[in-house]
């Protein structure tokens, strides 16, 4: 940093003011990208010169555990020439020497004051866990091996257009902040400024619905909020061409979904929806991520890999916590804790035959396990001598240097950690049950977007929505609404859809003409009414809606017959965000049980006579008769439970409940061993949780 900012002529000014110092770097260490750098300097006054001096500034990789105030206190007794616990009891503290290195079994507890990103804090506490769990079962270590995340670094081009881009910014945030004091008679936070910026910028328009946003309500709470058009969780993308502002009813509705996910169902909304986007946003990035139709599990991980900054972090962190502070089991191990480049691990992992491949399941976290604590210092090597031989067709025996004839199909291979390891590995993986994170999250949607008309509910327990002919499906034909009057426009739709294979978008590509009695064409038809059985669901604005997000089911138990002779039935109860709404204004949790194809009124009502056997959230483990799966959702109209096989989430599978000879709810422990969870107590719904979930832990 100095040599930066003696090279600008800045050195001089900055050394004289210990505060800007300070300033100077606690951004460069806890601010990773230009912009967020650039704002923190910014809103603490610092000087434009001095800003564009340490721009090239790598910054810090690790902090002190003292906080400014101690440190200011101290500092001055460290001149005076005490020794530094002299200068702590000087100060006023109690100083004790930080225990490190061979002193500690297992990993002491990380405090909080360590890490300031929650995120990297909380991936150290689980990893810490991780370790000791291990340490308990089988001893201490020799060695221990990270994979360390690939290098994400920006280009000095795209570091120059980054600079540029910031320097125009910071003019519209001047003129921004002005306006902003006039209008609210405040000084504006970052927050406020990238909300003002959005809302000018969408044309004073929710992102999603394009309805107005008032600008008077711009900050009162539940009326909009700052949205990631890609979910965090699932692009790590936090940069401006993510972020949009919408209502706040709107990104309840949306959940952890891409916009073409939560509404591009809707032909006709997503139509006008993309005129909207592509007249009003200018951002050529953002209108990309808003009219994205495909956010599948490969785009994602493409995209986490592009933002992942927190894990490099995270991985540095770990390393250096585990060498100061762990006891491994050889004391003249010169380097226990190794951190091995992900490019090596992919690298070696398809030279000892074991392929990744994602879409199958997520035992592949288990495999790039057993490839990172196998490659050791010696393999790095033989892996340079593989790629080398094979470039340069050398002739010479990986395995004892001896020289040797080439053969262009018989390539020399990398030798293998040991004779059977390639096996070994391949054997156990079947028996590993991936590890996932709980969903305890009590918000979401309190129903589906799709309003549905309820004339027809109370008589014939069907509602009625009008579709666009584009969007039907075959099952829709034996379900259109009032066939006796349309018998004529029926059986032209029914031509259509037969003469197409049932594909609603090619059939209706030509105009649909609605005929008259005379039989010449009507007017076009573009959508129409189709049935669907209703029995159950949120009343809105007259109609009917499905529920939206379930928070949970209840599970209960009750005997086919009295006494004990009776064989155990279980019965579902569901829990949806609507529910929690109702429970807290009330207190009154939700007590029928789902009936098979039975409307909500004739679900059985919940009393003493039963018992409560516990909660499933999203991805807890359970054992249904003699199999494992993950607990998804459970089906209103059946009463099946949604699992979800524990190393494949995507194959997915129905089981009914009611007559399933065991259904039992089971904690996953830190090294995958899981057990019988015991009796719960059932819960309200008032706290919520951020924990995101699903994803596959380690």
């Amino acid at each position: 940093m100095k040599k930066a900012l003696d090279a600008n002529g800045q050195w001089d000014a900055v050394r004289a003011n210990p505060d800007l110092m300070d300033h100077l770097a606690h951004a460069l260490t806890f601010y990773k990208t230009d912009e967020d750098i650039r704002d923190y300097l910014i809103g603490h006054e610092v000087a434009e010169a001095v800003i564009e001096a340490v721009a090239e500034c790598d910054g810090f990789a690790k902090t002190s555990n003292l906080s400014l105030v101690a440190l200011k206190k101290i500092i001055p007794h460290l001149e005076r020439g005490l020794l530094y616990s002299e200068a702590c009891e000087a100060a006023g503290y109690n100083y004790s020497p930080q225990v490190c290195g061979g002193e500690h079994y297992k990993l002491p507890r990380i405090p909080a004051e360590m890490i300031r990103n929650p995120v990297v804090l909380r991936a150290l506490t689980q990893a810490r866990k991780v370790v000791n769990a291990v340490i308990d079962r089988y001893g201490s270590p020799t060695r221990i091996h990270i994979e360390l995340a690939r290098d994400m670094g920006r280009s000095a081009e795209e570091r120059n257009k980054i600079t540029r881009k910031q320097k125009e910014n910071e003019v519209e945030r001047k003129e921004v902040a002005e306006q902003f004091r006039k209008l609210f008679s405040r000084e504006p936070k970052g927050a406020d400024i990238l909300a003002w910026r959005l809302y000018w910028e969408q044309g004073r328009k929710c992102a999603y619905s394009m309805q107005p946003i008032e600008l008077t309500r711009l900050f009162e709470p539940h009326y909009v909020e700052i949205d990631h058009i890609l979910p965090y969780s699932r692009s790590f993308d936090n940069s401006r061409s993510n972020r949009v502002l919408v209502l706040y009813s709107e990104n309840q509705k949306k959940g952890n979904r891409i916009p073409y996910e939560a509404f591009g169902g809707d032909v006709a909304r997503w139509g006008q929806y993309e005129q909207w986007v592509n007249a009003t946003i200018r951002d050529p990035k953002k209108r990309a991520n808003l009219l994205r139709k495909n956010f599948d599990e490969r785009a994602e991980n493409e995209w986490k890999a592009r933002n992942l900054n927190d894990t490099s972090w995270i991985s540095r962190e770990f390393a250096s916590f585990l060498g100061k502070h762990l006891l491994f089991a050889d004391p003249n191990e010169k380097l226990p804790v190794r951190c091995v480049n992900g490019r090596v691990v992919a690298r070696v992992r398809g030279l000892w035959g074991l392929e990744k491949y994602r879409d199958e399941d997520d035992l592949h976290h288990a495999q790039d396990a057993a490839v990172i604590a196998a490659i050791l210092p010696h393999q790095v090597e033989l892996i340079t001598a593989h790629a080398k031989a094979n470039e340069t067709r050398s002739n010479v025996d990986l395995e004892t240097g001896e020289i040797i004839e080439w053969h262009e199909n018989d390539r020399p291979r990398l030798p293998m950690p040991w004779p059977e390891f390639r096996r070994q590995v391949l054997d156990k993986l079947p028996t590993i049950i991936v590890s996932r994170m709980p969903q305890r999250k009590v918000t979401g949607a309190l129903h589906a977007e799709t309003i549905r008309s309820a004339k027809r509910l109370d008589r014939d327990r069907v509602s009625v929505v009008k579709r666009p002919l584009t969007s039907l499906s075959a099952s829709d034909l034996a379900n259109l609404f009032d066939p006796e009057h349309n018998e004529k426009l029926y059986a032209l739709i029914r031509e259509r859809m037969a003469r197409f294979g049932n594909n609603a978008q090619k059939a209706f590509a030509e105009p649909l003409y609605k005929p008259r009695k005379d039989g010449t064409d009507g007017p076009i038809v573009r959508s129409v009414k189709v049935t669907q059985p209703q029995y159950t669901g949120v009343p809105v604005r007259k109609g009917i809606a499905d529920n939206g997000d379930m928070i949970r089911t209840d599970v209960f138990r009750k005997r086919s017959k009295t006494g004990k002779t009776g064989k155990w039935q279980y019965y579902l109860v569901p829990v949806y965000v609507a529910d929690r709404a109702r429970y807290l204004k009330t207190g009154d949790l939700p007590n029928r049980a789902i009936a098979h194809s039975k409307p909500y009124e004739e679900w059985p009502v919940i009393d003493d006579s039963y018992e409560f056997m516990f909660s499933l959230y999203p991805y807890d483990l359970v054992r249904i008769g003699n199999d494992l799966y993950y607990y998804k959702s459970s089906h209103r109209g059946t009463g099946a439970l949604i699992v979800g096989e524990p190393n494949n989430l995507r194959n997915e599978k129905s089981l009914g409940a009611r007559n399933a000879t065991l259904i039992e709810k089971l904690q996953m422990g830190v090294l995958g061993d899981y057990y019988p969870v015991r009796k719960e107590t059932r819960l309200g719904l008032a706290n919520d949780s951020d924990l995101q979930s699903g994803e596959a832990e380690g």
